[in-house]
């Protein structure tokens, strides 16, 4: 049995949620940067709405 502190548990979640969320943001600014070369060929602008 390995016990672990709240602390560092906490800690581990943290960091494993921040992974989580740079990925998606990596991946929204990918899709974000496509989506603005198409919206500015319509004169209008779009933002990426996964909420990161």
């Amino acid at each position: 049995m390995f016990l672990v502190s709240s602390e560092v548990r906490q800690f581990l979640s943290w960091a494993t949620e921040n992974k989580k969320h740079r990925i998606t943001r990596r991946n929204c600014e990918i899709r974000d940067s496509r989506k603005k070369v198409r919206a500015e060929n319509r004169n209008q602008r779009t933002h990426c709405r996964s909420g990161f």
